[in-house]
């Protein structure tokens, strides 16, 4: 009921914003968007700012991060300006975590790939040294469950176009079915 209850209470926070800059609320996450137009999006921002302030609610300004993707041939160093939010400057960052997802300005998604890969290997890891005898159909149910899920997991956004990236994920889910016949 408490989650309802929020939902209908920041609903009119949509309104805040014109046609120029998107609006993306999932819980009590805002993210605002926008192409080209850094004043539009800091208009957004003030609107979003003055509605927390009409409805006396706090933002956390240290979660509020500043990103700018583009495309490797066009470099925004010095180019976004610094913006101020509740006293408090929002920092310009390469890269950020979302929904499990980790972006960088140019949309590789070298990290989170890395993470996903590693942690996959920390789970085969895992389930090696916790079932020694085990039969072959439980040890597919166990990676399918256990390493497969963190190769998958959001993969419309983030799957690999580089073939650098295509051979580490391959790699993660051949070791799967190399020891699944092993077994």
């Amino acid at each position: 009921m408490g989650l309802l209850l929020f939902i209908i209470f920041i609903n009119d926070l949509v309104s805040t914003c014109d046609d120029s800059v998107n609006l993306y609320l999932f819980v009590d996450d805002e993210k605002l968007y926008c192409h080209m137009w850094i004043k539009y999006l800091e208009k957004a921002t003030d609107s979003s700012v003055e509605w927390t302030d009409k409805w006396q609610m706090k933002l956390n300004t240290n979660k509020c991060k500043i990103i700018s993707i583009h495309h490797r041939r066009y470099s925004d160093k010095g180019v976004l300006p610094l913006y101020v939010m509740d006293k408090t400057t929002l920092e310009v960052v390469d890269g950020i975590k979302d929904l499990g997802v980790y972006y960088d300005s140019l949309l590789l998604f070298d990290k989170h790939l890395s993470e996903k890969v590693n942690k996959a290997y920390m789970m085969l890891g895992i389930i090696k040294r916790n079932f020694e005898y085990i039969s072959k159909n439980c040890f597919v149910m166990l990676c399918k469950s256990l390493v497969r899920s963190h190769l998958k997991y959001a993969n419309s956004v983030w799957y690999p176009k580089r073939l650098i990236d295509v051979d580490k994920l391959e790699s993660a889910e051949k070791s799967n079915q190399i020891d699944s016949r092993t077994v």
